[in-house]
């Protein structure tokens, strides 16, 4: 995986997600758009750290 391109794309997400969450709530005062700023990162390494797992998993080779 070329990292850079994984740098993009979870720049991508994040705003995509922070984007949906405050124009869904229509809220944009400072703490909410805080807040979900942070959850759209968080959201954002967990599924990372998912798919890196699980493609390290299906890399190894049976033995």
């Amino acid at each position: 995986m070329n990292p850079y391109l994984v740098r993009i794309a979870q720049g991508l997400a994040i705003a995509a997600i922070t984007f949906a969450f405050v124009g869904l709530s229509g809220r944009t005062d400072q703490t909410y758009v805080a807040a979900a700023l942070m959850i759209a990162v968080l959201l954002t390494a967990l599924v990372t750290r998912g798919i890196r797992w699980l493609l390290a998993r299906s890399s190894r080779s049976p033995q």
